[in-house]
């Protein structure tokens, strides 16, 4: 191994290692508070049962009362027979472009 070979195999490591820290140093700042094994399955659609679903609405029914000092409604309105798929919305995020119906019929 010469000495150039090993400088620059040296330096490419060190420069991977770098990038590497720079791209999970957003991490440190996550609060993990926040995040849970339940609201992370939530999140990803996985199909629930009953004793589920409900203490997923008591878990939302709680952090909404915490946050706005209120009691909300909640309920899970169950789809037609024969609906196997679902679409969810998030409006907080729409602005009404209609690309989400375009990609719906498509």
């Amino acid at each position: 191994m010469s000495r150039r070979s090993f400088l620059r195999g040296s330096l490419g490591a060190a420069g991977g290692a770098a990038a590497l820290a720079a791209a999970l140093s957003p991490l440190r700042m996550l609060d993990t508070e926040d995040y849970t094994v339940e609201k992370f399955l939530q999140k990803h659609y996985k199909e629930m049962t009953p004793g589920e679903m409900t203490s997923v609405l008591d878990r939302i029914r709680g952090e909404v009362e915490e946050r706005y000092a209120i009691r909300p409604e909640l309920r899970d309105i169950k789809a037609q027979d024969g609906v196997e798929f679902v679409y969810a919305l998030h409006l907080g995020r729409c602005i009404g472009c209609r690309r989400c119906v375009h990609a719906c019929v498509q």
